[in-house]
């Protein structure tokens, strides 16, 4: 499978075949076509924008779930009575 790179399009870039679990995301492997200087930052804003819209529609959610998972947010139990001895 050849992806079409329209800033070079006599460039073809053969993708790679990605089977990822789907809790996985891992990037490292994945090859990215060339872009020019250009394309590279208009990509990059858009993807900026994206983030920062999906951040601010789903702030609630994503900060319940952070919350839900942090280490400080651990139920601990009732401290004893004061007339209770220490030992």
């Amino acid at each position: 499978m050849f992806l079409h790179n329209p800033v070079y399009p006599h460039n073809a870039v053969r993708s790679p075949a990605v089977n990822l679990p789907e809790d996985t995301m891992d990037t490292h492997d994945l090859q990215l076509p060339y872009l020019s200087d250009e394309a590279a930052v208009a990509i990059l804003d858009f993807l900026h924008a994206v983030i920062l819209n999906f951040e601010a529609h789903y702030a609630g959610e994503i900060h319940r779930y952070y919350a839900q998972r942090s280490p400080y947010d651990i139920t601990r139990p009732d401290p004893p009575e004061p007339s209770d001895p220490p030992f």
